[in-house]
């Protein structure tokens, strides 16, 4: 069994490492009741394969990604793109991310022995310059040529939550709607709440089927306590293995005040083992994982913006008349929290973020 000094040197914690293809057999957890199983969507043409997953951040959505390229790939052709770590997301137009998915769609194109597909993308913007519909055009034909072998292709893109200008984000994300269409190719996107709240956000939400991921123990009714709990102890046995009984009740009141999103609850668990590091504890106490909470908290305080306070606590009321930019973009960062559906849906405000809140 591991000591906090082994767990904190042999053992990554990171909460904001999104498990790859690597991780899945040994680090994934199921989520239950909350599972949205992306790939069975895909397969069934859920949405007409166009699925656009939202939700919190820290939620697990990327994670949720690798798995359905994973489960995907005995059945589909599937172009993963983090279209963040391809392009400027806060500041590019929807012609430099066809050349960056240009360069992604050449790439595969040669690894099935299609190399004379004429010049890249990037080479024609910069000599000639092409319109948008040309961009298209080439990047269609070429998305085309990879499903001609037979086997159908699921486009899966990440990276369009590092758009800070929501506006910004939905031009990017039709832009790549645009693509799959006219390439009749599935599409899964993970994007922001931001992107599909409130008025502006029509037009996208009629193009995709929306898929919320929400955080562990609110897709059902009951106490979420009861899932969440779980779920949490597996995912730290996981990534730490077994501990000692001490180590329970530190757990479980860290995955209680996670409010069921996974990067909290590890962020919480690593800095707990710091503290009891630095405090030369065998184990962590309940004072160290205190200390890992309340730096928590004193983050929020600085990131919750002038009027937060006031629409958490109207809308945790199921007060209807709130902001709805600042409604989405609370909950896009966790702070408040969806549960149940149509006229039965409520907010809640993230454990963490209530201890905020006036009496």
């Amino acid at each position: 069994m591991a000591t906090p000094m082994q767990l904190g040197t042999t053992i990554t914690l990171d909460a904001y490492r999104a498990l790859d293809a690597a991780d899945l057999e040994s680090l994934y957890v199921a989520r239950g009741p909350d599972a949205i199983d992306l790939a069975q969507r895909v397969r069934a043409r859920f949405g007409n394969g166009r699925i656009a997953v939202n939700g919190p951040a820290g939620v697990g959505k990327t994670t949720e990604l690798s798995r359905a390229a994973a489960d995907l790939a005995t059945t589909h052709t599937v172009l993963s793109v983090a279209v963040d770590q391809m392009m400027d997301v806060t500041a590019g137009r929807p012609a430099d991310m066809y050349a960056a998915l240009d360069e992604h769609l050449v790439g595969r194109l040669k690894a099935i022995g299609q190399s004379n597909q004429g010049p890249r993308l990037a080479l024609l913007m910069g000599a000639t310059g092409v319109s948008l519909a040309e961009a298209l055009d080439v990047c269609a034909d070429r998305l085309r040529l990879i499903q001609s072998g037979g086997t159908p292709v699921v486009v899966l893109a990440d990276g369009f939550e590092k758009a800070a200008d929501p506006n910004h984000a939905r031009e990017l994300i039709h832009a790549l709607l645009d693509l799959c269409e006219r390439a009749d190719a599935a599409c899964v996107v993970v994007l922001s709440p931001t992107a599909v709240i409130g008025p502006l956000a029509s037009q996208l939400v009629q193009r995709v089927k929306l898929v919320e991921m929400r955080a562990v123990g609110f897709s059902g009714p009951g106490d979420p306590m009861e899932t969440i709990v779980p779920f949490m102890r597996d995912l730290l046995t996981r990534r730490v293995g077994p501990w000692p009984p001490p180590m329970d009740s530190i757990v479980g009141y860290a995955a209680r005040s996670s409010g069921g999103l996974p990067r909290v609850f590890l962020q919480l668990m690593s800095d707990t083992l710091a503290y009891a590091k630095l405090r030369g504890h065998e184990w962590p106490t309940t004072e160290d994982l205190a200390e890992a909470v309340a730096d928590h908290q004193d983050s929020l305080r600085y990131l919750l913006d002038k009027g937060d306070v006031e629409v958490l606590a109207a809308a945790a009321a199921g007060s209807r008349d709130v902001d709805a930019g600042t409604l989405a973009r609370l909950v896009a960062n966790g702070y408040l929290l969806s549960g149940g559906r149509g006229h039965s849906q409520a907010y809640y405000v993230h454990p963490l973020v209530r201890a905020l809140l006036p009496p």
